[in-house]
């Protein structure tokens, strides 16, 4: 083959990953954010086979903090995060890192593993210190229930996801509950360029249903590979590995898109709050209506 997309999950990227580079055909995470996918290889010259469109959460995560520090004036958070997986650790150390780097107070930090559904002892310990917002790294399966179980506590106050949480399932199967909850992504639906529009009308009109982040980054990620084999003129997987390390400034759904030296992509993220059932771009304006003045 001249290129494999996939895996979904960061955990089995660095399991497979390096089978595919072994072989000498390069591979795309469309939905890897963990940090060290692109470099998990000894050997760089393995490394170089390995690619990703989807922004890692070292890329998204620092503006996210960022942004919710500054319209909701955060001081002090609690911080929850899944330690058995390579996503939800990675994503927990940005978190904690953006935070530090914003002044802001980490109160308490509990833990949880894949599997678990009864969150109300971390919850009960985060919420019984008054943070003003509850900051957690989890996979959608595990972030459902946290934003529930946090809701039925009482808790109103944000609550602020990693990747993890960028998925209609989370207001789908949270409903009223994920109202407020902000999370960081690099594609949001509201995207005016012409070619996120173009994606997100034939999506709409091929499955009845708006395309999320993810589905953007695997359409993006399909193109690349096209882009990639039309350039080289050859599906020989080394040269469409050259043809797709070259690819810069790049028109696409998700904006305009180059791979850096280390095949991670770089265009602009967005930060997200869902909103009436759907994800909005957070403002003044939307965390005023989420959380009031």
């Amino acid at each position: 083959v001249a290129g494999i997309i996939g895996p979904t999950l960061s955990t089995q990227a660095f399991g497979a990953d390096p089978v595919g580079a072994e072989a000498g055909i390069p591979v795309m995470g469309v939905s890897n954010t963990a940090t060290g996918i692109t470099t998990m290889n000894d050997d760089p010259e393995l490394d170089k086979f390995i690619f990703r469109d989807s922004l890692p959460e070292a890329s998204v995560i620092p503006g996210t903090i960022a942004q919710a520090t500054e319209i909701l004036g955060l001081k002090k958070v609690g911080v929850m995060y899944g330690n058995d997986d390579d996503f939800t650790v990675s994503g927990y150390e940005v978190f904690a890192q953006a935070l530090e780097d914003n002044g802001v107070e980490t109160l308490r930090t509990e833990t949880f593993a894949r599997g678990d559904v009864d969150f109300s002892p971390q919850l009960t310990n985060i919420i019984g210190d008054n943070p003003d917002a509850i900051v957690v790294s989890a996979l959608v399966a595990e972030a459902v229930p946290i934003v529930i179980q946090a809701r039925q506590l009482g808790y109103q106050g944000p609550i602020i996801g990693g990747n993890g949480f960028n998925s209609p399932a989370l207001f789908e199967q949270a409903g009223e509950a994920a109202e407020g909850v902000i999370v960081g992504a690099a594609w949001n639906i509201s995207n005016p360029s012409d070619l996120s529009v173009a994606f997100s009308d034939a999506y709409q009109a091929a499955y009845d249903a708006s395309p999320d982040q993810f589905a953007a980054q695997a359409y993006t990620g399909a193109w690349l590979y096209a882009t990639a084999i039309r350039c080289a003129d050859s599906v020989d997987p080394s040269a469409v590995r050259d043809a797709l390390a070259g690819i810069k400034d790049y028109p696409t759904a998700l904006g305009n898109f180059s791979f850096d030296e280390d095949r991670n992509p770089v265009h602009d993220p967005v930060v997200q709050i869902v909103l009436g059932g759907k994800f909005q771009l957070l403002s003044e304006d939307t965390a005023t209506q989420a959380y009031g003045g």
